[in-house]
């Protein structure tokens, strides 16, 4: 029964989706001949009869089609009319009220605090040995679990690997082959950074060189994917968003 539409006996939607039976022709003499002996027991009044031969023989159940068939099929589209001529905009509504509910959860609670409560997608400052980074909770854990449980939180901050002191360098933006870089001029290059170690001029940068050093490197940033499958390349604890 629907319930939505209590009055829809033979239907589900849209709560769920009804499991339409495939129906099939009668291809064999003996399907027929047990199609014509129900059908003369019903003639006769012998119910009884025509039940016991559909009992000891249910597959014939997807060679006849009967009242059960046709209602569940007439209140499955009654359902879906219905649903679409008075009720998509409600239920629109409330999808995205629950939609809006998560994507409020995405804020930010501050330093994090063993004695609060947090909730899925809440997101926390927390300080180890390293320093102090932001963690995205993936599942409302235990009160007092920390952040670095990778089973409910997740590191969110990006960090490039650690270069040498910026003392005295100079930042002369993407690399080009034409200009002169003095001795510190730094440069970006192939999604990395380098400092000059002597004046030189179309020296590309590249591990190795007698005139550059590497000095950073950026790490590529963690895309969160938006689609109706989940990709199948996911690790556990990364992300995705489902479109419904």
């Amino acid at each position: 029964m629907s319930a939505l539409y209590p009055d829809l006996d033979f239907t589900n939607y849209p709560g769920e989706l009804d499991n339409l039976e495939l129906k099939s022709n009668i291809t064999s003499t003996t399907d027929a001949q047990l199609v014509s002996q129900i059908q003369n027991s019903i003639l006769a009044g012998d119910f009884a009869n025509a039940s016991a031969i559909l009992n000891a023989n249910p597959y014939l159940n997807g060679k006849i089609f009967n009242a059960n068939d046709y209602n569940q099929m007439r209140d499955a589209i009654l359902a879906l009319e219905r649903f679409y001529d008075e009720d998509i905009y409600n239920y629109i509504a409330q999808q995205q009220a629950t939609w809006y509910a998560e994507v409020d959860k995405f804020n930010y609670k501050g330093i994090y605090s063993s004695t609060t409560q947090y909730e899925k997608n809440n997101m926390v400052n927390y300080t180890t040995t390293e320093g102090t980074f932001l963690y995205l909770c993936l599942q409302t854990p235990q009160t007092g679990t920390a952040p670095t449980n990778t089973t409910y939180w997740r590191l969110l901050t990006i960090r490039g690997e650690r270069g040498l002191s910026g003392e005295g360098l100079s930042f002369a933006w993407v690399w080009d082959s034409t200009t002169q870089y003095n001795v510190n001029d730094v440069v970006v290059y192939g999604n990395k950074w380098w400092a000059s170690t002597q004046v030189n001029r179309g020296q590309q940068p590249a591990n190795g060189s007698s005139y550059w050093t590497e000095i950073l490197t950026a790490l590529p940033a963690i895309q969160i994917p938006v689609t109706e499958i989940q990709p199948t390349d996911q690790i556990i604890g990364d992300q995705w968003y489902q479109v419904i």
